[in-house]
C-alpha cells in the first residue's frame, strides 16, 4: 500500500507539475507578504520590511528546491532539469559532444561484442544437464605421426560401451548429407545421424514429440527429431508437424521430436535434423573406418583424470590388432573442447576491449579538463570587474553553487537564477548593493 501511495504521488505530480507550481510561488509570495505585514507593524519601512522578509524566507529558489526534493516524484523532476542542461550543454558544443559521444562509442561497443563472445562461449551454461560432466572422446594418433586427434570409429565406440567403468553411458553421432524437399522448396540442411544413448548421455529432451528408441535406431526406421528453427521454417510452429512425414534424401521420414531453440551439439550450432544411427554390420567390426564422435557422461564418483587413465588402458587393449597398433584416447571436457583455441584469443581479445575503454575513458577526461580549463578562464575574466558589494551570477541551479557563495557577508554571493533583468544567469554580473535581497 506504501508503493501505490507513493506511484500516485509521483502520477500526480507529474500531471499537475505545473498547477503545483504555481500553488508554491503563491504560497511563498504570500508569505513574504505577510511577513513584510508584520514588519512594517513592528516599525520598519516597506522595503526594508520586504527585505527582512526575503531574509526570513531564505530566498525564494531554495525553498523551492528543497520543497520539491520532498515531494515523491521530485527527483525525477531533477532528472529532468539535468537532462535539459545536458541537452544545452551538448548544444552549445556540438563538435566536442560528438568526439566524446564517439570516442564512448568505440570503447563501450568494441567491449560489449567481445563480452558477448566471451560469454557465449565461456560463461554461459551450456544446454545441458549437468555439462561439467560431458566429456569427448577422441582417438590420439601422435604415436602413428597422423595426428592429435582423430575421430573414433563406430566399432570402437561400441567397444567402449561394452567395457568401460568411468561412464554412465556413451552417444555418437555423424555428420550426413540431407536434401529436404516436399511441402515448401527443396532445401539442404545440415543433418547429423545419433545414436540413440545421445538424448540420454546429454541430458535433453524435445519440447514436443519424443526422441527415436533403441529398437527404432537398430532397425533403422525412418524417424527423425528436428530442430526449432527447421519446424518453423517448414512447419510454420504448428503443434500438428509432430506425426507428419516429411522427405529427405527422397525417402520419407516421420517427425516425431522437435527440440529446443537453443539446443545445439558439436561440431557446429545449426543442426536442423537427427536421423537414427543406424550404423551397418560392416560399420561395427571396422576399427579402421575414423568417422563418428563421440561423447560421454562420466559416472558422478568419477573423476576426470581417473576416466583419462581408465580409457587410455582400454582403448590399447581393444586397439592392440589394429594394423597401427594400439593407440591410445584423448578424454576432452565438452565445454573445453567447445571453446577450443578461442579460449586464449576470446580471453586476450577482451582485456583488449577493456584495455580500449579504459584509454577512451582517460581521453574524454582530458577532454573535459581542457574544456573546464577553458571555463575557468572565463570566470575569471568574469569576476574580473567585481569587488565588494557585487554578485557574479553564472550558475544555471542554486544546488551547484558552492558553499563559500553562501556564507552570510561574502561579496560574491551567487544569485541563482535572474530576478530583475530577465538575463541568463550565465551571461551577466549585476552589482547587489549593500542591503539588497537579490528578490523581486
Amino acid at each position: 500500500m506504501i508503493l501505490l501511495h507513493r506511484l500516485a504521488s509521483v502520477v500526480r505530480w507529474i500531471s499537475r507539475r505545473d498547477k503545483a507550481e504555481a500553488e508554491l510561488r503563491s504560497e511563498l509570495e504570500a508569505f513574504v507578504d505577510m511577513a513584510a505585514a508584520d514588519h512594517v507593524r513592528d516599525g520598519a519601512t516597506p522595503d526594508e520590511a520586504r527585505r527582512l522578509a526575503a531574509l526570513q524566507l531564505g530566498g525564494f529558489e531554495q525553498v523551492k528546491e528543497r520543497v520539491r526534493a520532498g515531494r515523491h516524484g521530485g527527483g525525477l523532476d531533477a532528472t529532468a532539469r539535468d537532462l535539459r542542461y545536458g541537452l544545452r550543454q551538448l548544444r552549445r558544443s556540438p563538435g566536442f559532444s560528438t568526439i566524446a559521444i564517439a570516442t564512448l562509442a568505440l570503447g563501450i561497443g568494441g567491449i560489449t561484442a567481445m563480452f558477448s563472445a566471451f560469454d557465449a562461449v565461456l560463461i554461459r551454461p551450456m544446454p545441458y544437464a549437468e555439462a561439467d560432466r560431458l566429456v569427448m572422446i577422441w582417438d590420439d594418433m601422435t604415436k602413428l605421426d597422423i595426428t592429435t586427434k582423430l575421430t573414433p570409429s563406430p566399432a570402437e565406440w561400441l567397444e567402449w560401451r561394452r567395457l568401460n567403468t568411468v561412464f554412465t553411458d556413451l552417444a555418437i553421432t555423424q555428420s550426413v548429407e540431407a536434401t529436404v524437399s516436399g511441402d515448401g522448396d527443396p532445401e539442404q540442411v545440415p543433418a547429423r545421424s545419433a545414436s540413440w544413448t545421445f538424448w540420454s548421455v546429454l541430458g535433453v529432451r524435445p519440447t514436443a514429440g519424443r526422441v527415436f528408441t533403441e529398437d527404432e535406431d537398430n532397425k533403422g526406421v525412418k524417424v527423425v527429431v528436428i530442430s526449432h528453427g527447421l519446424w518453423q521454417r517448414r512447419f510454420g510452429g504448428r503443434p500438428e508437424a509432430i506425426g507428419r512425414t516429411m522427405s529427405i534424401n527422397d525417402e520419407r521420414y516421420e517427425v516425431i521430436g522437435i527440440m529446443p531453440p537453443k539446443f545445439y551439439f558439436l561440431p557446429a550450432r545449426d543442426v536442423d535434423l537427427w536421423v537414427p544411427a543406424s550404423m551397418p554390420a560392416w560399420m561395427r567390426t571396422s576399427f579402421g573406418w575414423h568417422s563418428a564422435t563421440v561423447v560421454a557422461r562420466l559416472k558422478p564418483s568419477i573423476s576426470l583424470s581417473q576416466a583419462r587413465d581408465s580409457m587410455r588402458a582400454l582403448s590399447l587393449q581393444i586397439t592392440a590388432k589394429d594394423l597401427g597398433g594400439g593407440h591410445p584416447v584423448l578424454v576432452i571436457p565438452l565445454r573445453e573442447e567447445i571453446a577450443g583455441r578461442t579460449r586464449t584469443a576470446l580471453t586476450v581479445l577482451l582485456w583488449a576491449s577493456a584495455t580500449l575503454l579504459v584509454i577512451a575513458c582517460v581521453n574524454l577526461t582530458n577532454l573535459l579538463l581542457s574544456r573546464r580549463a577553458g571555463e575557468r578562464s572565463r570566470c575569471a575574466r568574469r569576476l574580473a570587474p567585481a569587488g565588494d558589494g557585487w554578485s557574479v551570477n553564472f550558475s544555471p541551479r542554486a544546488s551547484r553553487s558552492p558553499p563559500w557563495a553562501r556564507w552570510p557577508g561574502s561579496p560574491l554571493r551567487f544569485r541563482p537564477y535572474a530576478f530583475s533583468n530577465g538575463s541568463s544567469p550565465r551571461r551577466w554580473a549585476t552589482p547587489l548593493r549593500s542591503g539588497s535581497t537579490g528578490v523581486s
